[in-house]
């Protein structure tokens, strides 16, 4: 699943050089340490009914924002080649720390959230609380 998914982010993605064993590398990585956590913790029980579509759903959000990550990157990077030319030489690293730092700034945020949301709908005895719907 992992080397069709590394290959699928390179066909979707032929500007972005090399993206092959890059993105091999990182869904190796985020798949192992998902299901580490989810059924290393006993979250889920290790199966092949639930092996299967946590794998599926990890590796395949792990793609979709890998190739929409490297073909934004290389655009913005297209779109700004001829201020770099006039620019410092550090101005390119410069702009990709920041997209860098956007990218954790996202990150960090819907982790925060999504341990707050978890925090809030579960009771220090892990059951569930469902919430009241609101009319907004």
């Amino acid at each position: 699943m992992v080397a069709y998914a590394g290959w699928t982010a390179r066909r979707r993605s032929p500007e972005v050089p090399r993206l092959l064993p890059i993105a091999a590398v990182s869904f190796l990585a985020a798949s192992a340490v998902t299901m580490l956590v989810i059924f290393g913790l006993g979250v889920l029980p290790l199966s092949s009914r639930t092996l299967v579509p946590i794998a599926g759903l990890i590796i395949g959000n792990a793609m979709t924002a890998t190739v929409l990550v490297g073909r934004r990157l290389v655009g913005s990077c297209r779109t700004s080649a001829t201020r770099w030319r006039r620019a410092s030489p550090s101005a390119g690293l410069v702009q990709a720390v920041v997209i860098f730092l956007v990218l954790a700034a996202a990150a960090t945020t819907t982790t925060v959230v999504a341990l707050g949301v978890v925090r809030r709908l579960f009771t220090p005895d892990h059951r569930l609380v469902v919430p009241a719907r609101t009319s907004a």
